[in-house]
């Protein structure tokens, strides 16, 4: 993040790419860490996009209810009375920390041209199981819509695997992290994009 938030110091924005979100529990983990950890960035523009391939979990995590026993696992106390709200039997983020996420639809064995250029890509829950090939078609789509010196981190299956296009990062938490190469260009806006069917 602090790579990131340097390089788009004057823009002042941060659009984020959660796949395969699920309930929801990756996109608000990251808005709470974003609004509790890095408080300067109130007067930023910050965009989280949940996406996934199913509208049953994507009004799930719309609502941003879970489960305490959901919540409970591994969360600090003190944390979950800052950052959810009671609701009896469940848990429901903070308004502060939902206003950052959206969500949208999406399947990575069709056009994605829908999603507007982001800045980082957290696809971690891509399916190991997929042929290589396989899993190198959804990154190629992916990385069409990362902005320039944007960052894509990946499954551990991705993990020493090389993209055309994207630069492998050292790091120490062993998770496959891209950054696009230099000389990328920036992705056409969303609304500027005609799907072919």
């Amino acid at each position: 993040m602090p790579h990131l938030l340097a390089k788009k110091q004057e823009e002042k924005t941060i659009t984020i790419l959660c796949v395969g979100t699920g309930s929801g529990q990756e996109p608000y983990s990251l808005a709470i860490m974003l609004n509790q950890a890095i408080p300067e960035l109130r007067d930023w523009t910050i965009s989280i996009i949940a996406a996934d391939t199913s509208s049953s979990r994507l009004n799930r995590c719309q609502q941003g209810v879970f489960t305490t026993h959901e919540v409970d696992q591994g969360t600090p106390k003190k944390l979950v009375e800052n950052s959810f709200e009671n609701l009896d039997s469940t848990l429901r983020v903070e308004k502060s920390h939902r206003k950052l996420v959206t969500t949208q639809k999406l399947s990575l064995n069709t056009p994605i041209q829908s999603v507007p250029p982001v800045d980082l890509i957290l696809a971690r829950n891509l399916p190991s199981s997929f042929r290589s090939s396989h899993q190198k078609t959804m990154i190629e789509k992916l990385q069409s819509r990362l902005n320039p010196k944007g960052y894509m981190l990946l499954d551990r299956s991705c993990q020493g695997r090389t993209y055309e296009g994207l630069k492998a990062l050292d790091n120490r938490f062993q998770i496959p992290v891209f950054t696009t190469l230099p000389g990328a260009e920036k992705p056409a806006p969303a609304e500027a994009v005609q799907e072919v069917v």
